[in-house]
């Protein structure tokens, strides 16, 4: 169970928690428009289309990404430099995660995990189906 008194920070897994960009979408995107004679980075394809969500002004100064750390999940490195970031110990990290390689490395990181599966039920513990149920666990 998430000890929600200890929590002060909240790290979010972006890819299909926040949003749901799939990498490979991206990729096969990228190639079509290069084929079609639009060339464009990936750089600026994460931000035209993260942006479209309107959540990246909640969190454009607090983004983490593989590139900034040697290794990447299942490693905890990623998790462990938010914490690092904001001054909180990992046991004080709440990460909310969906997929199998991240809550390995939340784990791995000595951090409380929260499971987010769309397709979950509610009923079991430390997982959830929809990010309003989050307030719940935390309240």
């Amino acid at each position: 169970m998430i000890n929600s008194a200890v929590v002060k920070l909240i790290i979010f897994d972006c890819d299909g928690v926040l949003v749901d960009t799939e990498t490979l979408a991206n990729q096969i995107l990228y190639q079509k428009l290069i084929g079609k004679g639009m060339p464009i980075s990936e750089k600026e394809m994460t931000q035209l289309f993260l942006g479209l969500t309107g959540l990246l002004p909640l969190f454009e100064n607090n983004l983490f990404s593989a590139t900034q750390v040697a290794n990447g999940k299942p490693a905890p490195d990623l998790f462990l430099l938010a914490a690092d970031h904001f001054a909180v110990k990992p046991e004080h990290c709440l990460v909310i995660e969906d997929s199998l390689t991240g809550c390995r490395a939340a784990q791995t990181a000595g951090m409380q995990l929260l499971v987010y599966n769309r397709s979950a039920s509610a009923t079991y513990p430390d997982v959830i189906c929809n990010l309003q149920a989050l307030l719940g666990i935390l309240s």
